[in-house]
């Protein structure tokens, strides 16, 4: 019973092929463009420094476990090794450090979604 259901779900999976759909189509689901590429920009630079002083005013042991986690690729628990601290304090400045965060970077009224 396992190889016939199996084969069988396997026949689905060749008949379903990919159809081709016309670019002008394509170009109507797509989201319109912005009007201008420096207005992007100012935009992504002003979050930027926005971004580096909410991170700049984490204390530092928070700061340095957001960094390592963040940027560095680390787990809480290589991080826990790394400074030398229990896993559960490491884990806890991460996710004190991301609410901080958080609450700096996101206005008041915005709901989870």
């Amino acid at each position: 019973m396992l190889t016939i259901t199996r084969r069988l779900c396997i026949d689905v999976f060749r008949t379903k092929r990919s159809t081709p759909i016309d670019p002008a189509d394509i170009a109507l689901m797509l989201p319109p463009s912005s009007n201008s590429f420096v207005e992007d920009a100012a935009v992504a630079r002003v979050e930027v420094l926005g971004l580096r002083s909410a991170i700049a005013s984490l204390p530092d042991e928070q700061r340095r476990v957001l960094l390592l986690a963040s940027i560095g690729g680390h787990t809480t628990a290589e991080i826990a090794d790394m400074e030398q601290i229990p896993l559960g304090t490491a884990k806890t400045r991460l996710r004190t450090a991301l609410l901080r965060l958080r609450s700096k970077l996101v206005p008041t009224g915005v709901d989870d979604v």
